[in-house]
């Protein structure tokens, strides 16, 4: 699963992984043998990247839910077949990956335990990886006056400003925009600052 299938996902990144999906299929490895399955219960994380959720079975719909309590439902795992252990995961909203990792990987552990009709039962796990999206920030491509700033070395009290904000076109990905800022220096290490001093 990767968070750039999602509603304004960024392909590509550092430490990327290929494709972008929100959902995948698979089989959960039981089987409930002569006797026949009798129940079938999923169980999923209090935690899920760097987020409090809650993990809520349904038995009537073979549904598992994961939600948070701010951004409400991010992921579901649905047994399709409950005789093969046929299921598909969908993820819903992005996970909210630890920060400042890059795109890294995020976990969904999903439990689950099968009994037969004769009170016997099995455990397993199911693993689901999550591949972050990071942002992006490149200098504008649109036609914009760059403004110039202009200070009086004779009277340094009076500063120069200008709103250089439309210089950049910025993209925050999936996960939405916690912050934006911009920190500017006047040169760099062997560069010519452009300051002339008149």
């Amino acid at each position: 699963i990767d968070d750039e299938a999602q509603s304004g996902g960024i392909a590509d990144g550092v430490d990327d992984v290929a494709g972008a999906i929100a959902s995948t299929t698979g089989l959960l490895g039981y089987k409930a043998g002569a006797d026949g399955l009798k129940t079938l219960v999923l169980t999923g994380p209090a935690t899920l990247g760097a987020e409090a959720v809650s993990s809520i079975w349904n038995p009537a719909t073979n549904t598992l839910t994961i939600s948070s309590v701010a951004r409400g439902l991010i992921a579901t795992v649905v047994v399709t077949n409950l005789v093969t252990g046929a299921y598909t995961v969908t993820f819903s909203k992005p996970v909210l990956h630890e920060k400042g990792l890059d795109e890294n990987d995020a976990t969904l552990t999903v439990g689950y335990s099968v009994t037969d009709k004769d009170g016997d039962s099995a455990t397993g796990s199911l693993k689901v990886t999550v591949d972050d999206d990071t942002p992006t920030i490149a200098f504008t491509t649109q036609d914009v006056c760059i403004p110039s700033l202009a200070v009086d070395d004779s009277d340094l009290t009076i500063d120069a400003s200008a709103n250089i904000a439309n210089l950049f076109d910025s993209n925050p990905g999936a996960d939405g925009q916690a912050s934006l800022t911009y920190a500017l220096d006047v040169k760099s290490p062997g560069v010519d600052s452009g300051l002339v001093d008149t």
